[in-house]
């Protein structure tokens, strides 16, 4: 019930801002969101969650705030694109539900070690859940539902160094 809830916060706060020219959004397959392609490359930003409601209310924000979301959902199908196709690896960021189905958030950090900083997002109140997300090495850490502003500061700051 937290994660529905989550979903419709984010999907809210998206809707209430969103310009009205409106994105080509697909959830599944790691497909572009934007019309247009960001020119730089640090604007690109990778989203993880198995919630489709999650991925275009975070994909709304994200572009509003001038970034370049590719959404994925699923961990799997991330790799299986990482590996094809090059510009995925010059993205700024990764913004990883801890919880999804088939290799969890952790799992998939694990794999990626430092490729890519991590903020982790999850509908968990656990602070175990905190704790091992802050040990994985997370860049930052937020309990959905969110503020926009707590998702978009630390992805400008990670954008603003790698430019």
């Amino acid at each position: 019930m937290a994660a529905a809830h989550a979903a419709d916060h984010i999907v809210r706060e998206a809707n209430m801002n969103w310009n009205r020219s409106g994105p080509s959004f697909v959830a599944s397959g790691g497909l572009r969101i934007s019309q247009r392609a960001c020119a730089l490359s640090n604007k690109k930003v990778i989203v993880i969650d198995d919630d489709p409601s999650v991925l275009k209310g975070i994909a709304r924000i994200l572009k509003m705030s001038g970034f370049d979301p590719v959404v994925f959902d699923c961990a799997e199908t991330f790799e299986k694109t990482r590996e094809s196709e090059k510009d995925i690896r010059e993205a700024c960021c990764l913004v990883l539900d801890i919880h999804l189905k088939g290799k969890s958030g952790f799992e998939l950090k694990r794999a990626l070690g430092d490729e890519f900083p991590v903020i982790f997002i999850t509908a968990s109140d656990s602070d175990e859940i905190s704790t091992a997300a802050h040990k994985a090495g997370c860049v930052a850490f937020l309990r959905k539902p969110f503020p926009a502003q707590s998702l978009i500061d630390p992805i400008r700051r990670l954008s603003a160094e790698s430019a």
